[in-house]
């Protein structure tokens, strides 16, 4: 199971601290959305390892069940922006990511890779620059075949003008994908670099999210 990190992506939907549910049914999960610039060297590092992760799992088959999981939208976590209607997917790659309840709450950390970040801190919100780190797997069970992203960590990288605008998620922006036990574990403690500091000038994003934190982490920086 390939571990990449994406680099300076925007997160939008970040549930990240607390697990939800899907529709407001089945099991509670961690979740978030990435938006990606098209054709950036995170969609050139994704493109790679879905095709790699297709050829260990289906052999000889791999390029077959490739093609049949890309055509359909919600069989595989990375898909096209210009699909959805959320303010920020437009013109962009998405990335949709999740962890299982039981696995505990993704590892979230500041710009450093070991302050561990809270909700309270304010610094993770939709519009946030952050690195993400993902577990890639492909999916074969009853649910059906497909190519699934699990959330490992996040990391603040700067702040962004924030999505405070965004229609409420739909049922196509996440799945309820069906783990099985043997795939539900997507590993815990994966570390990040430290991001280089950013000049002092203050930035402070549009809207609402959780704006108590900022001030203290800016005069950080």
């Amino acid at each position: 199971m390939p571990r990449i990190v994406l680099k300076e992506v925007r997160l939008s939907f970040p549930d990240v601290f607390t697990a939800v549910q899907y529709q407001g049914q089945g099991p509670f999960n961690y979740r978030t959305l990435a938006l990606l610039e098209k054709g950036d060297e995170n969609c050139k590092k994704i493109s790679k390892v879905l095709q790699d992760v297709c050829k260990e799992k289906w052999a000889d088959k791999a390029s077959t069940v490739y093609k049949q999981i890309m055509a359909n939208p919600k069989q595989c976590f990375y898909g096209d922006g210009d699909l959805k209607d959320f303010n920020g997917a437009e013109g962009r790659m998405i990335v949709s990511a999740s962890r299982a309840l039981k696995d505990g709450p993704p590892k979230v950390v500041g710009r450093d890779g070991k302050t561990v970040l809270t909700e309270s801190s304010g610094l993770i919100y939709s519009g946030v620059y952050a690195n993400i780190s993902i577990d890639v797997w492909a999916q074969d069970n009853k649910f059906g075949k497909g190519l699934r992203a699990g959330l490992v960590a996040v990391q603040f990288v700067k702040h962004g003008e924030s999505f405070g605008g965004a229609a409420a998620a739909t049922s196509d922006d996440f799945e309820d994908i069906g783990f099985d036990d043997e795939e539900e574990a997507f590993g815990g403690d994966e570390e990040f670099d430290d991001v280089p500091k950013a000049s002092k000038k203050k930035s402070s994003p549009v809207g609402t999210y959780h704006e108590s934190g900022y001030d203290d982490f800016n005069d950080d920086i």
